[in-house]
């Protein structure tokens, strides 16, 4: 059992000193800290606080979390070592658990927390950790007990009040903004100041931006951020005064703290909970990095999930991201499960502050011409959705450079030639569920029916999308460890970067010779033009032709077209060895059977020029004899090389140069008989 009593506690006076006084140890949820008891606890009744170091505990996860009086004392308290700080690798308890595991030999770890919800996690972690810990919460009075009681008041209780939110604005605040010069410098090892003056150690530079530097601190969990000199304004200071004049909290977003100060109590910048993982533009949307990780399309589901549950969250709050930046969402792989951690928040856009981060990608098209723009949550639809494209494609953006702001992707089931990217790409869109191939066609196409702003899906909806693809992917994963898959092929869909397309109903595919990958037969395009082209008259036309032997030689993918095959030729110049492309030896193979001779010389050395030594014209150098050009040659050859008269019949005639350098290379004599004489006597024999 991962939770239960200990034997000799009653519930009725269960006191902190009295776990203490047993050496127990005891951890305290931010549900707990925050409630009233623990003011009253820590204000009137402090002694029973005070204990050897290593019995309270409080998690760096729950520091974030808590309001301002209620950290001020659990600060206090940690500056005074009765309280420690139990670092955990993730935000939760699934990632604490281990180790109070590791520290619960003796099964005297207890946790108090007040919110159902986190009681559960609680529960839900130490199982799976195998661990035993109490649950206990705290009253109005700062008293312990196992099970909650309602605190009656005069009549019924009060309604718990509703989190305050920002308002999404349609114009920018109108303010003063003066520039903060700083006194002195401020880097790694340099103290700040926080509220009450509490002192915050800058420990190394975590991450740079181009107008601030994140360094870690001597405050378990906690980073600052701080502005660079020629950013500091009174606009950033007010941005972050309004964004904690709200309470905000949920798992991996790195909301702002506390704002920090130098030594003359200039604004610097702010404490956040540190960012783990690493941004999605270096580890997602890299391939070499998800095959390391070894995730699969489930995986990609569960981080889409997760981020767009964070982005939910934000747009609950009144909160917009302004223009999404992936370098400021970050992703970690945790036992093979993703992470999501959402840093930069100090640029999103709240109330009549405006994002001053510019993405040309994730502009919506109503803002393009805009580099400031306030924001609103139909117009951060089009950003959500391209963010979702990405994501489920593995970095790739639904535009592509060529083709400026066109989508080039189809949810026909077969799209005209042309329509769509060629290899990897259209092989991973081919194998997303038809709901989420429509819904990207219908928001990015001209004139699809999500395409202005104010029909555009927002977060929910694509939530849902998510989660059909995911129910989709868990039934696949299910069949095939039962061995009960009716394609093979469908398991690609499992894979992020699949090798083939995903079969339609009755469709037929047929095997590269090359790579031998099933594909159907719009992806032998190149082939069968080439097929048609090439082949003599009365065979290869008619469509039967396609799965025939007769095509056997030519039935290569259009992915192989491009690759090396095994011909090649060796230039008799440079006396390399060059091999043609798939492509380019079938070309070749087919023109050598109408007389084409073989290659000679390769590309370099035909483009490779030398001036003839005789006209100056600038000729392939190979076509040089004697330093002299064809024609300058063949225009030598024709000139008198001597005049001689016949032995026969006495006439004179001309021995060219041409023939006389072919009887020295031949080891001829000169000519003595004029040509007439010559034929006969070649007659005469």
């Amino acid at each position: 059992m991962p939770f239960g009593s200990y034997g000799s506690h009653s519930e009725k006076g269960l006191t902190v000193s009295g776990l203490l006084s047993q050496k127990r140890k005891i951890l305290f949820d931010s549900s707990s800290l925050n409630g009233a008891g623990f003011l009253k606890l820590v204000r009137e009744r402090e002694t029973e606080l005070h204990c050897e170091t290593g019995q309270l505990f409080v998690p760096s996860f729950a520091l974030p979390a808590l309001k301002r009086e209620a950290e001020t004392e659990v600060r206090r308290l940690i500056g005074q070592n009765f309280v420690t700080v139990l670092a955990a690798d993730g935000a939760d308890y699934a990632a604490l658990m281990p180790r109070i595991a590791a520290m619960n030999q003796k099964r005297d770890f207890c946790i108090v927390a007040n919110d159902s919800g986190v009681r559960k996690q609680i529960i839900e972690a130490a199982r799976n950790a195998g661990t035993f810990v109490k649950l206990l919460y705290m009253d109005g009075q700062g008293e312990l007990s196992e099970t909650f009681r309602y605190e009656k008041t005069s009549g019924t209780a009060a309604p718990k009040p509703k989190a305050a939110s920002f308002t999404v604005c349609a114009e920018p605040e109108k303010m003063q903004i003066c520039p903060i010069v700083l006194s002195e410098k401020i880097g790694e090892g340099t103290t700040v100041y926080g509220e009450n003056r509490r002192e915050v150690k800058l420990l190394r530079q975590e991450a740079v931006n181009p107008n601030a530097v994140t360094y870690s601190t001597d405050l378990a969990g906690m980073w600052a951020k701080l502005y660079v000199p020629g950013s500091l304004s009174t606009f950033l200071e007010e941005k972050i005064k309004r964004m904690l004049s709200v309470k905000v909290s949920y798992r991996g977003l790195c909301w702002p703290a506390e704002l920090l100060r130098d030594r003359s109590g200039q604004f610097v910048g702010f404490l956040m909970p540190a960012a783990a993982g690493e941004p999605l533009h270096q580890s997602v949307f890299k391939q070499a990095k998800l095959l390391a990780w070894g995730w699969t399309r489930k995986d990609l589901c569960d981080l889409t999930l997760a981020i767009l549950g964070t982005i939910r969250y934000l747009h609950g709050m009144n909160i917009l991201m302004g223009c999404v930046n992936p370098a400021a969402i970050r992703v970690a792989d945790k036992n093979g499960r993703p992470e999501v951690c959402f840093a930069d928040t100090d640029n999103y856009q709240i109330d009549g502050f405006p994002s001053l981060v510019y993405n040309a990608s994730f502009t919506p098209p109503e803002f393009r011409d805009k580099k400031i723009y306030m924001c609103g949550k139909e117009n951060e639809n089009y950003a959500v959705a391209v963010l979702v494209f990405m994501l489920m494609m593995a970095g790739r953006s639904p535009y592509t450079a060529s083709s400026g702001r066109s989508f080039s992707f189809s949810d026909a089931a077969e799209p005209e030639e042309g329509a769509e990217p060629r290899g990897m790409w259209s092989f991973m869109w081919s194998h997303l569920s038809w709901p989420l191939k429509n819904a990207f066609v219908q928001t990015f196409r001209p004139g699809g029916k999500n395409e202005k702003p104010e029909n555009r899906r927002d977060v929910s909806n694509w939530i849902g999308l998510i989660l059909g693809q995911k129910e989709e992917l868990t039934r696949l994963e299910e069949l095939q460890k039962t061995g009960k898959l009716a394609d093979p092929i469908d398991a690609e869909s499992l894979k992020i970067y699949p090798r083939t397309f995903k079969r339609g109903r009755n469709e037929t595919f047929y095997a590269c010779k090359i790579c031998g990958v099933p594909y159907p037969r719009q992806y032998f395009r190149i082939a069968e033009q080439m097929y048609r082209e090439l082949v003599p008259n009365g065979a290869g036309k008619q469509d039967g032709d396609f799965g025939s032997r007769a095509f056997d030689e030519y039935r290569i993918c259009n992915s192989c077209m491009e690759k090396r095959s095994e011909v090649s030729f060796t230039c008799e110049i440079c006396r390399k060895t060059y091999f043609y492309t798939n492509r380019a030896a079938l070309y070749l193979g087919a023109k050598q059977k109408e007389g084409w001779n073989a290659q000679k010389y390769c590309r370099d050395c035909k483009n490779k020029t030398l001036p003839c030594q005789e006209c100056g014209r600038q000729v392939p150098y190979f076509w040089l004899k004697d330093g002299r050009c064809v024609s300058c040659n063949s225009r030598r050859g024709k000139m008198v090389y001597k005049t001689v008269l016949c032995k026969n019949c006495g006439a004179s005639f001309a021995i060219t140069q041409e023939e006389h350098e072919r009887n020295i290379e031949k080891g001829l004599r000169e000519a003595v008989y004029c040509k007439a004489c010559r034929a006969e006597r070649k007659k005469a024999r």
